[in-house]
């Protein structure tokens, strides 16, 4: 895992090979449309990483579609 981040004037740099990722892992998808165009929604109420050797982090998306 690499984070680039800037404090100020001054730029910090971590990178860690030590990650654990969540073994559960579960998605809500919404998806919907008109025509051509469709919308999408993706949540994941779970963490992605393990609370323990990483901070909070949920995963959220959305995007909208062309349909040929």
């Amino acid at each position: 895992m690499k984070t680039k981040y800037t404090v100020g004037n001054e730029k910090v740099q971590h990178f860690n090979k030590n990650i654990k990722v969540n073994p559960i892992n579960l998605d809500i998808m919404a998806q919907g449309g008109y025509g051509t165009f469709g919308f999408y929604v993706k949540l994941s109420p779970f963490n992605i990483m393990q609370q323990s050797h990483a901070p909070e982090m949920r995963s959220f998306s959305a995007g909208v579609m062309l349909h040929f």
